[in-house]
């Protein structure tokens, strides 16, 4: 479990899921580029809270996560910054990226898991990065 205590009469009010049970049942990282379907596809709500978004801001402005490429209020997205895992693969790239809250979490609780088959999936990567040649 995650461990997450709260009162009895408080545990209807968490609408979020259990992010530590999540990597706990897929331990994968997402390794599509910012995966963007559209606010659309979402109802036009937070893909965590449900809550109404749009991208003119009203009700709430829709801010997009740049691992999930799903769209959250601003009450489920804060801006946080984290590296993401398919831009590293895939670009080298290590530039912190906006993230949602349920993002930063996975993300963190993953980050020390050896999940990633870097030959497998992108392995020309060691052709062009010095640094992974010599670790070949």
């Amino acid at each position: 479990g995650c461990y997450y205590r709260c009162h009895s009469k408080c545990l209807p009010l968490v609408s979020r899921p259990c992010v530590r049970a999540k990597v706990s049942h897929q331990a994968e990282y997402q390794l599509s580029i910012c995966p963007e379907s559209g606010l659309d596809s979402q109802d036009y709500r937070c893909a965590e809270c449900r809550a109404p978004v749009s991208l003119r801001g009203v009700p709430s402005e829709a801010r997009q996560c740049d691992y999930t490429g799903l769209y959250y209020c601003s009450s489920c997205h804060w801006n946080d910054l984290a590296v993401v895992p398919a831009r590293a693969i895939h670009n080298w790239d290590f530039e912190p990226r906006k993230v949602s809250r349920c993002s930063m979490r996975y993300l963190a609780l993953m980050v020390s898991r050896p999940v990633l088959k870097l030959r497998e999936i992108n392995p020309l990567l060691f052709n062009y990065v010095e640094e992974l040649v010599e670790i070949r």
